[in-house]
């Protein structure tokens, strides 16, 4: 087995090395970052291709957190990057200035363990400039002086692509890490790594970071229907409650919920129109109401969020750099990027776009692991981006549909407001949410939009 390090920079322990110019009496050794690369800067990247030799048993983990395909890594700066070389490079602990996250969850560094792919963390963000004595040499001579520094690097090799150079590291840590890093900034646009005939390649997601690989700031705008405004309600009744066996029951705050109930989103915000603020875990701008009572978000499990996220959908999206994404487009990218999307089929029917999704997952719930399978059939009217029914099914449990309910909505499908809607509904003094026997509808997660990426997964 392969020798493995972390280092001290994005990773845990002190650096190995095999010799310094820090040891030659006066020398100096200086680092420059792009003046993009300041506190709550958050760059992520997202791993779109992996080869496992023998998935179940030999797999990229990072902090004890699985590494797939369509996972992120992500860093979020919370304090100034020092400039001094031994401060980043030779600490002898983790870093302060950096948090590290995988798939959102923060990883401390002091749990990435020796046998995880911690060597190529370092190349991430790499200084454009690095001054030895005041004299400033380029991020390819940089790179150099790491490999120089570790004699554990076998070898590194360099080809320049103009904006960006391309370098190979070959080493005892890792078999290969070769990134693609802005010629300018230092930032790292793509980068693959190679370690026992399993690899994986990630790139950097314009979605999920606050600056793309050229230090310029993203900003990512949602297309919303003009109706979809603060102080709307939306309504969807049971219209189909099938349970396979006559003694199950689905019990919501409080309530055996049976055929004729509704459920209610209350606009009590405007949507936002940044993807991670309306995909992510506060759910701000919505109060979900279910028999005219108020429910708890923070009650909800994951699969059913990733449905009712898709009962009120976008129209589109407006990149930063210009490009426009379809609603379609849309939801190809939640099925890559969630674990718990196993599949997503889309087709169209006159006004409306036909959404399959497969939904399956585990989860650690109420103190067991919940194993939850759902098929879903969405119909979203392609003119609002309004769902008018929502068909699902759960494996030996039961079938439902919930279908918009004009009556007890302020707008219809097609996001026509209803002139004779009155708002009925009642806050809960004590809501709660259970599934006795199967926490299987609605859902939580913290959900962030990932460049589309037309794959299905394996």
């Amino acid at each position: 087995m392969k020798k493995k390090v972390l280092y001290s920079i994005l990773i845990v322990s002190t650096l190995l090395v095999s010799s310094s110019l820090t040891s030659v009496s006066g020398v100096v050794l200086t680092l420059q970052w792009h003046s993009s690369l300041t506190i709550d800067t958050q760059i992520s990247w997202r791993i779109t291709d992996m080869y496992l030799v023998n998935p179940s048993v030999d797999n990229f983990t990072l902090g004890g957190h699985e590494l797939r395909e369509g996972s992120t890594v992500s860093y979020r700066i919370n304090d100034t990057i020092p400039t001094d070389y031994d401060s980043v490079y030779n600490a002898g602990g983790p870093p302060n200035f950096l948090q590290l996250f995988v798939d959102y969850d923060e990883v401390p560094f002091k749990n990435i363990t020796h046998e995880e792919p911690n060597f190529a963390l370092q190349f991430l963000i790499l200084p454009e400039v690095f001054r030895i004595d005041s004299l400033p040499y380029t991020i390819e001579e940089f790179l150099d002086y790491r490999a120089s520094e570790d004699v554990n690097i076998t070898s590194a090799v360099t080809i320049d692509q103009g904006d960006y150079i391309k370098t190979s590291i070959y080493s005892s840590y890792l078999d290969e890490v070769t990134i693609t890093v802005n010629n300018d900034t230092g930032i790292v646009k793509e980068i693959y790594i190679l370690d026992n005939l399993k690899y994986f390649t990630a790139e950097l997601n314009i979605w999920e970071s606050s600056i793309d690989d050229y230090g310029v700031t993203i900003v990512n705008t949602f297309d919303w229907y003009s109706s979809l405004v603060s102080g709307i309600i939306l309504s969807w009744e049971f219209t189909m409650f099938n349970l396979y066996d006559p003694a199950n029951y689905m019990e919501i705050g409080g309530h055996n919920a049976s055929l004729g109930d509704i459920f209610k989103l209350k606009f009590v915000a405007d949507l936002p129109t940044n993807p991670p603020d309306y995909y992510g875990p506060e759910l701000t701008f919505w109060e979900m109401y279910f028999k005219n009572e108020l429910q708890p978000w923070e009650d909800f499990n994951r699969g059913g969020m990733i449905i009712f996220q898709s009962m009120v959908n976008p129209l589109g999206i407006t990149a930063y750099n210009g490009t426009y994404f379809t609603t379609e487009a849309i939801h190809y990218v939640r099925d890559v990027m969630d674990e718990g999307i196993s599949d997503v089929t889309i087709s169209y029917s006159g006004d409306y776009m036909n959404l399959h999704m497969h939904i399956e997952y585990s989860e650690w719930r109420d103190e067991h692991e919940n194993y939850v399978i759902m098929d879903v059939d969405i119909a979203i009217n392609i003119v609002s981006g309004i769902a008018l029914t929502v068909d699902y099914e759960i494996p030996n449990f039961g079938e439902f549909q919930l279908t918009l309910n004009e009556d007890e909505s302020s707008v219809n499908e097609y996001g026509e407001i209803n002139t004779d809607f009155t708002e009925n509904t009642e806050n809960s003094d004590d809501p709660t949410w259970s599934l006795p026997g199967y926490r299987a509808f609605i859902a939580f997660i913290a959900l962030l939009i990932a460049i589309p990426i037309y794959r299905k997964k394996r």
